[in-house]
């Protein structure tokens, strides 16, 4: 069964908590079926790096996501690894209260949710087996990044 998360955000893609423990992920990790696959010292990759974990002093702080056949991501109801670019977006921003989304060449941050979304292009879409727009990295930041 795929894993699937739920983006809460400032708290995590959850059960990923952040401040969560290395050892604490990995173990929900394993009982999910789901075992590390890379270890480094401030990060750890699950999924063949579709998942990837970066750990601070307090414990994990960003979470980035990529699409994968084995993953979910769930937010009011839309699965953002598998949705359309355009629809991502626009679920992301409905709850976006303060700042208007900042652009750059690789994407689009939204400050008030710290949430990073990278390289949409019309790539070949996983779920549907065709090519459409598609985000191709979600990265969820705790409030220890706002700044």
């Amino acid at each position: 069964d795929p894993l699937t998360l739920e983006l809460i955000p400032l708290a995590g893609a959850l059960p990923i908590a952040f401040g969560d423990a290395p050892a604490q992920i990995e173990a929900q990790m394993r009982r999910a079926g789901h075992p590390l696959t890379i270890r480094e010292p401030d990060r750890d990759s699950y999924l063949n790096a579709c998942l990837c974990i970066e750990f601070g002093p307090y414990g994990a702080h960003r979470i980035s996501l990529r699409p994968s056949r084995q993953m979910r991501l769930q937010f009011h109801g839309v699965d953002l690894l598998a949705a359309p670019a355009r629809d991502v977006f626009a679920a992301l921003t409905l709850t976006e209260d303060s700042a208007p989304p900042r652009y750059d060449q690789r994407g689009v941050h939204l400050a008030d949710q710290l949430i990073d979304l990278k390289d949409a292009a019309q790539k070949h879409d996983i779920y549907q087996r065709r090519s459409r727009a598609i985000w191709g990295q979600i990265i969820v930041h705790s409030d220890a990044h706002r700044g």
